[in-house]
């Protein structure tokens, strides 16, 4: 079996370079997700604001709801820290571990979410071919646009979409993927 090669190739042509630093941390994990010859062209995570963003759904009513049991319940203002301190705290770290253990990748055939590393077997959670993406779209939530931050949506044919959410510099990703995909895709966009 020949062995996948990890580079920062990019899909724009020589001489430029790729978003996302180092393409896969290990090795091993591209052992684990990639084909024998396969060329990684963007590999990278979320933006680390999405921690932050996934997370305020949960800590608002949190310290909601702390305040409500300092003010009516008498509870002190230790107890209020300590009990509700600790559950903020998990909470963060929560989306902590699932923001370092998601990684996008799009390479010379396929595009997609892998998630492990760090230790762990990477796997593949959502992929497509390159040829068979006929649309892709740079999206923004209202929580992402507060602070900057894009999602990527990969539209192939047979209808599973594949979703790079909270990317920073969404802009500059969203231009190398649709290149590559004009490239290796066989140019079958439609805009």
């Amino acid at each position: 079996m020949q062995r996948a090669r990890v580079t920062n190739a990019s899909a724009t042509g020589p001489g430029e370079t790729a978003i996302g630093g180092p393409a896969l941390k290990s090795q091993s994990l591209a052992d684990d997700v990639l084909q024998g010859g396969e060329v990684v062209i963007v590999s990278l995570r979320p933006h680390v604001g999405a921690v932050l963003l996934r997370a305020l759904p949960f800590v608002i009513p949190m310290v909601l709801a702390g305040c409500a049991g300092l003010l009516w319940l008498g509870m002190s203002r230790g107890q209020m820290v300590g009990s509700f301190g600790t559950l903020i705290a998990m909470v963060f770290a929560w989306f902590s571990v699932d923001w370092s253990l998601t990684r996008y990748v799009l390479t010379d055939r396929r595009v997609m979410v892998v998630r492990g590393g760090s230790g762990f077997a990477g796997s593949v959670v959502r992929e497509s071919l390159l040829p068979t993406v006929h649309r892709i779209s740079l999206e923004h939530s209202v929580r992402e646009s507060l602070i900057g931050l894009g999602t990527l949506v990969f539209v192939p044919d047979h209808g599973g979409r594949v979703t790079w959410e909270m990317l920073g510099r969404a802009e500059d990703v969203y231009s190398i993927a649709h290149d590559a995909i004009e490239r290796y895709g066989r140019g079958r966009l439609r805009d």
